[in-house]
């Protein structure tokens, strides 16, 4: 198979093969999946909240060592190229890159039980009224996913708002890690947060979550191609389990299950 993004010595111009005109042409696509976000929202908690992440199975996401998203060349092409029937891209020289929750397990180290998780929802109209009225935030108001990190900041300093404060970190969870959406505004997601425990996490198949959510964004980023200016879904995990295939490891099921190498 040829490397994608590869050009000749010298060569100016044009891209030199049609994976890299696919990127070139979607270079400025931003990315829904923000683990930088995430990391800054995790530096905001205090030891008492992550004592609760670490019973719920999440206390390593703080050690995460990459803090942001790794190009996004490279992340079109997987969502470009990907099937998303199997979640499986053929690399050439019998190599193929599978995605699926034993693979998210390895590279992230997240729950992978027995309990059904929450989806995001198109019926979430009573579900995201109930969430604004939490939040404080004017029912005629968006909830913007580059706001829920000022409002933890806010809540993680009363301790008898501890339970709201896990549940926006779980919403930021969702929405910039887990499952993040297309949009910009919290819709979908405000039903996965009803009745909020994150302590039960620990015991859902938040890696399928993961897989399934990323199987639909795939769907519909080939749809919708360079149309779109964001790419939903968790790109990072196929990204992350293409280096490893490629650069490290013979098969990315192969990498220890510490934490992940993040």
């Amino acid at each position: 198979m040829e490397r994608p993004f590869k050009r000749k010595r010298g060569e100016e111009g044009e891209p030199s093969n049609k994976f890299e005109k696919v990127a070139k042409k979607r270079f400025s696509t931003t990315i829904r999946c923000s683990l930088k976000e995430v990391a800054l929202c995790v530096a905001l908690l205090k030891e008492r909240h992550l004592n609760v992440l670490h019973t719920a199975d999440l206390g390593h996401i703080k050690d995460f060592k990459i803090k942001s998203n790794i190009n996004r060349r490279l992340a079109c092409f997987l969502m470009y190229n990907i099937d998303p029937r199997t979640m499986i891209l053929d690399l050439g020289g019998n190599k193929v890159l599978e995605i699926n929750a034993d693979v998210i397990e390895k590279l992230f180290a997240l729950p992978n039980g027995d309990d059904s998780p929450p989806r995001p929802s198109e019926d979430y109209g009573a579900a995201l009224v109930k969430l604004k009225d939490e939040l404080r935030i004017p029912r005629n108001k968006d909830i913007k996913t580059d706001e829920l990190r000022n409002i933890l900041s806010q809540l993680v300093d009363d301790p008898l708002r501890d339970g709201l404060a896990l549940k926006v970190f779980g919403l930021i969870l969702y929405n910039k890690f887990f499952c993040p959406g297309y949009s910009l505004r919290v819709k979908k997601e405000a039903t996965m947060v009803e009745d909020f425990d994150i302590v039960k996490l620990k015991n859902m198949q938040i890696c399928q979550l993961i897989v399934d959510e990323l199987r639909l964004a795939i769907e519909a980023w080939q749809k919708a191609g360079a149309d779109w200016r964001a790419l939903p879904g968790c790109v990072i995990a196929p990204v992350l389990a293409y280096y490893y295939k490629y650069f490290f490891v013979q098969d990315v099921t192969d990498i220890l299950h510490n934490y992940p190498k993040l």
